[in-house]
């Protein structure tokens, strides 16, 4: 059962984040990238833009996967996942982009299908229910100050609601 994403993404995703066998990571990296060329055939694919999403961190270097997997590092392509995931309707890209240097661009940013804030609170409600990634991409907005750009967030802070944090782990 996912908290966030679909069943079928939620396995991918723990293949890659929740294991520490190479293989394993490689064939749920494998099932996401079969959901982007299904995608890219123009095949209705439910949460795809969190499928790239995903697939941005996991071409953005070791310091976001398992650095044994081996993933290749490629910024290219994960600006270009990025800013898909984020055209595809992915709050958690969008979160993503936020501490992502340069990936917010004028362009993109007014592609947002919804305002960060909006995407903060999506998200922070698959924290709440259990997500790990979730959980991960609030802690991010909190960690780096990103709070004070999003009212929910500001609203968290200023309610003294931080430790709330602290029941996503």
């Amino acid at each position: 059962m996912s908290f966030y994403f679909t069943d079928q993404i939620q396995q991918s995703f723990n293949k890659i984040f929740h294991q520490c066998n190479k293989d394993i990571a490689w064939a749920g990296k494998a099932e996401l990238d079969a959901l982007v060329k299904l995608d890219e055939e123009g095949q209705k694919i439910p949460g795809i833009g969190d499928v790239y999403a995903i697939l941005a961190r996991v071409y953005s270097g070791p310091q976001f996967t398992w650095i044994e997997a081996g993933f290749p590092e490629d910024d290219t392509k994960a600006y270009s996942y990025l800013h898909t995931a984020i055209r595809k309707g992915s709050a958690i890209a969008i979160l993503q982009a936020m501490r992502t240097s340069g990936a917010l661009t004028p362009t993109i940013e007014k592609e947002l299908p919804m305002t960060k804030d909006q995407a903060f609170q999506r998200v922070y409600e698959g924290a709440q229910k259990g997500c790990s990634y979730c959980a991960y991409a609030i802690a991010n907005v909190f960690q780096w100050g990103d709070y004070r750009l999003l009212p929910s967030a500001r609203k968290i802070v200023n309610e003294g609601e931080p430790s709330g944090v602290v029941h996503f782990f």
